[in-house]
Formats: structure tokens, sequence, C-alpha cells
């Protein structure tokens, strides 16, 4: 049977598969679900921008080098797509599949802000210190996280 590692998305952890792990494991399947480092029983990782991409491209693949997993269906939801394909480009040998669970499929040199389409965001009715204020800070403080990534 296959091993599948499922990657959550930005601001999730493992516990998001809870309900989709026993169904695979019924059926015979390895599953880990893995929390990247920065969030939920790993928030005590999380140190003043020492988090990034890379950071969790190296959590995942050192699952894999660690765990010495082979032939690993590797899952990715949404941001965690972006981890995935960096840990595929480091490790083609062990992995079977990927799967891209609604997500973008970044290609060499995309960062997560360039494939994101917020912008141009359709405001004319809403206030600037609203919802597009709020918008515009939160990505230029999160702007760190659009990191380029190498794939192909």
């Amino acid at each position: 049977m296959a091993t599948f590692v499922l990657v959550p998305g930005a601001f999730h952890g493992g516990w998001c598969y809870d309900l989709l792990r026993p169904h695979l494991e019924q059926a015979g399947h390895k599953v880990l679900t893995p929390t990247l480092s920065g969030v939920g029983e790993r928030a005590h990782l999380a140190h003043q921008g020492l988090i990034d991409l890379e950071t969790h491209i190296l959590d995942i693949f050192n699952l894999i080098q660690h765990r010495d997993l082979r032939d690993v269906v590797l899952c990715g939801h949404s941001y965690g797509a972006f981890v995935t394909t960096g840990v595929a480009d480091r490790v083609p040998d062990r992995i079977a599949a990927l799967v891209y669970i609604d997500g973008m499929i970044p290609q060499d040199g995309d960062t997560l802000f360039s494939v994101l389409p917020i912008w141009p965001f359709p405001s004319p009715n809403w206030h600037p210190d609203t919802v597009e204020g709020l918008l515009r800070r939160s990505l230029r403080l999160l702007s760190a996280w659009g990191h380029p990534i190498r794939s192909g």
C-alpha cells in the first residue's frame, strides 16, 4: 500500500486531516499528517521571523529522510502545495506522486504572492480602513513569505 504525507495549508496543522486519516489507514495505507513549524503544537518554534517557506520545506524533507520514506504520495493543501513542490524538487526519487489539494501549482521562481489572485482587489464600496486596508497591511507584513522556490 501507499505512504501518504498530508501537508496542511497555512495556519492549519496535521489535525485538519483527522477525518481523512482513518479512511486511508483502514484501506491499508500508511498516513503521516505533520504540523509545520510555528503552528499548533509546534507554535513554540515561532521565533520572530525565523520561520518561512524554507523552514516548512525542511520540516517535510526531514520527515521523509529521517523515516526513510519511499514512494511517498505527497499531498499539499493550499499553501502546503508550495511546501510539497519544494520537497519534491529536493527528493524526487522518494516521491511517487504529488497531489495538489485546492492549491496552486508553483512554477520555477514563483512566490506565494505572485500566484495569488488578490490584486487588483475589487472593493469599490469598501472603506479603505476596513477590509482592503487590513489586507494591504497584512500583505506587507506577510510579504517575507513570498520566498521563491525552485521547481521543475
